[in-house]
């Protein structure tokens, strides 16, 4: 039997060691934390009733207005109402009187909590408050602020109800095998939902009345773990709810699938292939060690892209890019004009200084007034970034 090297032994025994060293303090966390909000926190959540009537479709839409309620949160909601759902606020900060007035025409209820659990423990204050109501209800929306809604010649929740299944997404993660970016040229398209990390992206998420129905359903909330830890929320919450629908038997997709990028890439020309890899974002600071894939998208870039060579190196490195961050975050000018995707991520505008000079390249081509306000909200986010890091 070949064993591993020596150093990976050390590495695995040193990671086990750790463990085992913050185990009493973990325990304490999962045991406490939970009840610690319900039991005490829980008593600083507002609620106050908006405007709209209840229907037979409820959305929990999370907010975390730092700067006020935005032009785009109330065309979220307004895409909302049109569309048939009941918007539920969850504000994860303090609101005013101005926001509650702005938020209220467009909502049928506004719960203002502590900022605790991060999305999942919005999420959860709205899904408790409505688990009454899921006998009568067709479909429950759950959506955040992390991602602009944009103006597309068809909605997002009309893509989900033609899926006609239980939890639809916008997109997935954790569904292609990630390739190194030294080795891009090796990489397989397969996708596949055995990873034991994959799970749909909560920014956006449609579940049915079969899952609503169930008991389990609750149950999963009420007991969920939170904590203002992001990658326990991500584990217990994003990746846990995901686990939860495969484990039982629920009919899953999402609107905006990557399973057959390989063969969509295939078939544009080689210009467009090369505008897809131009504009191909990396949010370096995700994944620990990948500066190294802005230094071999420059070397793919400087191959002509009318050779075979070119061609063949710019849809490979795209399939790698996307295989290890998600198309939202790799694709938006693909997925905005190719697919007619309704959400823009608003992370790669703070995650990478060459990032946010194309995520704003990319908005500045959305038009009329939703494109002007998202212009401008991003143009902001950019400016305080850059204010942040001169402090």
């Amino acid at each position: 039997m070949n064993l591993p090297p020596l150093w990976k032994i050390q590495r695995e025994l040193a990671r086990a060691g750790r463990k085992l060293m913050h185990l009493p303090a973990e325990l304490l966390r999962h045991v406490y934390l939970r009840r610690y909000y319900d039991w005490v926190l829980s008593r600083q959540v507002k609620r106050i009733p908006g405007a709209v009537s209840f229907g037979s479709e409820i959305g929990i839409f999370l907010i975390f207005p730092k700067t006020g309620v935005l032009p785009s949160h109330l065309y979220a909601l307004e895409q909302m109402v049109q569309a048939g759902i009941s918007p539920i606020v969850v504000s994860n900060l303090p609101l005013s009187r101005t926001d509650f007035a702005e938020l209220s025409p467009h909502a049928s209820l506004i719960i203002e909590r502590p900022n605790f659990g991060y999305d999942f423990g919005g999420y959860r204050d709205g899904v408790l408050e409505v688990a009454n109501r899921f006998p009568e209800l067709t479909r429950l929306w759950l959506l955040n602020d992390s991602a602009w809604l944009v103006p597309q010649k068809r909605t997002w929740f009309d893509d989900v109800r033609d899926l006609n299944v239980d939890f639809a997404a916008a997109t997935s993660n954790f569904a292609m095998p990630r390739v190194d970016p030294a080795n891009f040229r090796e990489i397989t398209w397969k996708f596949r939902v055995t990873h034991r990390n994959f799970h749909y992206a909560s920014y956006a998420l449609g579940i049915g009345p079969a899952i609503l129905r169930n008991p389990e359903f609750v149950k999963y909330w009420r007991k969920l773990e939170i904590r203002n830890d992001k990658t326990r929320t991500v584990r217990r919450g994003e990746i846990g709810l995901s686990q939860w629908v495969l484990k039982h038997g629920y009919t899953h997709r999402a609107t905006c699938e990557v399973d057959a990028l390989d063969r969509e890439l295939e078939a544009l020309t080689d210009t467009e292939v090369d505008r897809v890899a131009r504009e191909l974002i990396i949010p370096g600071d995700v994944i620990p060690g990948d500066v190294a894939l802005d230094a071999v998208k420059e070397q793919v870039l400087s191959l002509d892209a009318l050779s075979a060579e070119g061609r063949s190196d710019r849809i490979a490195f795209i399939l790698t890019s996307v295989s290890r961050y998600a198309c939202a975050y790799c694709l938006p000018s693909y997925t905005l004009s190719h697919r007619g995707f309704q959400f823009l991520k608003k992370s790669p505008l703070w995650l990478s200084p060459k990032g946010a000079g194309l995520m704003l390249a990319i908005i500045s081509r959305i038009q009329g007034p939703v494109g002007q306000d998202i212009q401008q909200e991003a143009s902001r986010i950019v400016r305080q970034d850059a204010e942040t890091h001169i402090q």
